[in-house]
């Protein structure tokens, strides 16, 4: 197989397996549109309608630059759950095209570089339920770190420091920590590689990048300095130590977003082949790690330092000890994934030709039958209408004529944000998180004959008017309440 056609080939292949992936997802029960996924689409709304936050009501610590960019889409398009999943989706595949540049930047060879496209794409069945999740931040904050290391690298693989190499660095990063500042946990040691190589020049690397960086965050810095700095605290109070979370991520997160693991933490793959997979992860990203350190490269330490100062920064946040569903290797996935790749081209040379022609058509293949097909047929069963809830909640309120709902957060939501704003939610119940105020004060003023509520079929909720005046409808988990005259 010639080198430009396997390459070719393989990367129709990438293309195709994630897009098949996605497909698989979208039908499944983790198609589902969530309720941190709806606050998206609503907020994107309500810019549209004059709303003009800087970061997550409630959440201090996110910015919320994806729903500004959704926000003409929506003016124009409406609310539609797939679209919002899509989104995520082609921030995902510009994320790994990047980090495919970098890797070629690193001086990787085409068929490795391919593979680092994969790693992003499709690298298991977890990080594909995940790049379909519009969760805020996390695939702009992917992408944004992503193009971070492709900078980086031709700042350090330089003598001389450029000024607007340093600002477009600088830039780039300060969004992806106004995006969230868990990037930080990366961020900081790739700009300390950058730093340590241009240390004494000021005037084309120190001031424009912070500058930059600075410039990007004035809204943020802005808004925190009229309320008192509310980023600055933990999102959560921690229930566990450093400690704890360091282990968790080893234990938990890692084999979890390899598709190893499901989320319930049970292996979906059998024992040997999850050790032999981690054994190789493992084995490939230091191998690659210490070849950097051998050859003393300075180019090479953009990835191998953040990967491995990365975790202990990364335990330092409270809000980082969940880990069921694999989201927070988004922080590390990048500098994982071309750390395992530096260590893959170390080992290349010894493989006999034909072998690593055939590298770029075998390892999607692999992936697809390892860390991504296992992961979904264990853990994405498939339904006939992944956003059926919140369908017939809908569907049950038009009919009654009701426009106002209260009730549990994960599942009022996803009815506003379906019913494309027709439907008014407000919070209610645990957990009482209220990120769209103005839908909030519509409804807790709204008359009680006119209000349906929507709770966990185990909640025993308190409700405005008698039992009797409600129809009970169970719905997917739920119960809704209707009431009789309304």
């Amino acid at each position: 197989m010639e080198r430009g056609r396997g390459t070719a080939i393989g990367g129709a292949l990438v293309l195709l397996v994630g897009l098949w992936a996605r497909w698989r997802v979208l039908g499944s029960v983790q198609g589902t549109l969530n309720a941190d996924e709806a606050y998206t689409g609503l907020q994107a709304m309500a810019i549209r309608d004059g709303d003009l936050p800087v970061v997550i009501r409630g959440a201090a610590y996110t910015g919320v630059v994806d729903a500004y960019v959704l926000a003409p889409i929506h003016a124009v398009l409406g609310a539609h759950p797939v679209m919002l999943k899509v989104y995520s989706s082609l921030l995902w595949g510009v994320a790994a095209v990047i980090v495919g540049l970098a890797a070629r930047r690193l001086g990787l060879r085409d068929a490795i570089a391919l593979v680092c496209v994969g790693g992003i794409w499709v690298g298991s069945g977890p990080l594909v339920v995940l790049s379909t999740r519009a969760y805020l931040s996390y695939g702009s904050g992917l992408l944004a770190v992503s193009l971070a290391i492709l900078i980086a690298i031709g700042i350090v693989s330089r003598d001389r420091s450029d000024a607007r190499a340093s600002a477009l660095f600088g830039g780039v990063a300060g969004l992806a920590v106004f995006l969230h500042p868990m990037f930080l946990t990366v961020l900081v040691p790739l700009s300390a590689v950058a730093s340590w190589r241009h240390r004494r020049n000021w005037r084309a690397w120190w001031l424009p990048a912070g500058l930059a960086a600075v410039a990007v965050n004035l809204p943020f810095l802005i808004w925190n300095a009229r309320n008192d700095w509310p980023s600055l605290s933990q999102p959560i109070e921690a229930s566990d130590t450093w400690g704890d979370r360091l282990t968790r991520f080893f234990t938990g997160l890692v084999p979890r977003s390899l598709g190893l693991m499901g989320e319930g933490g049970g292996w979906v793959v059998p024992g040997a082949i999850a050790a032999l997979v981690i054994i190789a992860a493992v084995a490939l990203a230091l191998v690659g790690i210490s070849g950097a350190v051998r050859q003393r490269s300075m180019v090479l330490s953009v990835v191998v330092v953040p990967v491995l100062v990365c975790w202990p920064l990364m335990a330092m946040l409270a809000n980082l000890s969940f880990v069921a569903d694999s989201r927070y290797a988004v922080i590390y996935l990048p500098f994982l994934v071309l750390s395992v790749a530096i260590g893959a081209e170390h080992l290349a040379a010894r493989v006999p030709a034909p072998l690593r022609r055939m590298g770029p058509v075998v390892v999607p293949v692999a992936l697809v039958a390892i860390t991504v097909a296992p992961w979904l047929r264990s853990q994405a069963p498939a339904t006939p209408d992944a956003d059926g809830v919140a369908r017939t909640v809908i569907d049950a309120l038009d009919e009654a004529s009701v426009t106002r709902l209260s009730g549990h957060y994960w599942g009022v939501l996803p009815v506003q944000y379906a019913s494309d704003g027709r439907i008014v939610t407000a919070v209610s119940g645990t957990p009482y998180v209220v990120r769209l105020p103005e839908s909030q004060r519509i409804v807790e003023n709204a008359d009680p004959g006119r209000l349906a509520h929507l709770h966990p079929a185990s909640a025993d909720p308190s409700l405005p008017l008698a039992a009797d005046a409600y129809r009970v409808t169970e719905v997917g988990g739920y119960r809704l309440y209707i009431p009789v005259d309304g």
